[in-house]
């Protein structure tokens, strides 16, 4: 089911930039998408997303006006620099153990509304960048609908022992030599994952972490509750020039606390032995302990690892 309607944006014109409207698709005012997250047990997960409507903002930019499209409560937006910012619906599923997850459109219906130039997404600012317009003239002048898939796992890992897949869904697409804007009104889609579901233990601060990051963490059925496995949970990477300081008054307070801590002190460190350590103390238990890692040093005594364009700091 699809319908077309025309967009008049003489309407976001006078009433200059910042203007923010919402365009309805279903007769309701502005809200944020409903997604509904349905666990098919350990083959499939079912994701099904209802939107109600999309926020459009007119923004100037040397007399030539764009629309900036949002959907309420969905920061993801497409990243690829000049090209059409559009709204996306980010997810990341838990996934069973040995699991490949794959992706099916089951169901979709959308609106068009047409005459909208949508403003191109934009490189990320840091604090020593200068604002600036970026605009791809090649991708605004091709005649096919932007992003292109409609859904896609992004990307499959692991964390902390848990597989996960994050799932990418575009609701809105865009064609730019049209000047077309899709929006769907729903989505229903299911990630297949076949694997084995195992039943892993989950201490209860970690269960805290997983449930703001996993969508479906709470269909997952792990084990929540604290592990007398022994172990280091508290790491401490030193220069050994702060050995027998402040630093063994600080283990020993740990150590009281019932934190099992350990240190590794060197008088010579590279980026690679810190990340090391770190790796090797961390796998060495299973369930795993450690929780947290202490950096004691400056930089020229505990290197850090720096990205390109990325200084490191002592901070």
């Amino acid at each position: 089911m699809t319908g077309k309607r025309l967009l008049v944006l003489a309407l976001l014109v006078l009433a200059g930039s910042g203007f923010g409207a919402w365009l309805s698709l279903d007769g309701s005012g502005a809200q944020a998408p409903v997604v509904r997250i349905t666990s098919q047990g350990s083959n499939a997960t079912v994701i099904d997303i209802t939107v109600h409507g999309l926020e459009a903002e007119a923004k100037d930019v040397a007399g030539q006006v764009y629309t900036v499209v949002r959907l309420p409560g969905e920061p993801a937006m497409t990243g690829k620099v000049g090209s059409p910012g559009l709204p996306q619906v980010i997810r990341n599923l838990g996934l069973p153990d040995g699991a490949q997850a794959s992706i099916e459109l089951l169901e979709s219906r959308y609106q068009t509304f047409t005459g909208m130039l949508v403003y191109p997404a934009q490189k990320p600012l840091t604090d020593l960048d200068r604002e600036s317009f970026t605009i791809d003239n090649a991708a605004y002048s091709e005649d096919v609908d932007y992003p292109g898939a409609l859904t896609q796992v992004a990307y499959q890992t692991v964390w902390r022992g848990l597989p996960f897949a994050n799932v990418a869904l575009s609701p809105v697409s865009y064609n730019p030599a049209r000047r077309e804007l899709r929006v769907y009104s729903h989505l229903r889609v299911s990630v297949s994952h076949p694997g084995v579901r195992l039943r892993r233990l989950v201490e209860p601060w970690m269960a805290a972490v997983y449930r703001n990051n996993i969508d479906n963490f709470d269909q997952l059925g792990a084990d929540v509750r604290w592990s007398d496995s022994p172990g280091v949970r508290y790491l401490v990477i030193a220069h050994s020039s702060y050995s027998g300081t402040w630093l063994d008054s600080l283990v020993n307070w740990h150590h009281k606390r019932g934190i099992e801590s350990g240190v590794i002190a060197k008088s010579s460190w590279t980026d690679a032995e810190v990340k090391d350590s770190i790796g090797a103390e961390y796998n060495r238990n299973s369930p795993k302990t450690l929780r947290w890692a202490l950096l004691v040093g400056d930089q020229n005594q505990i290197p850090q690892h720096a990205y390109p364009g990325v200084g490191a700091t002592d901070m």
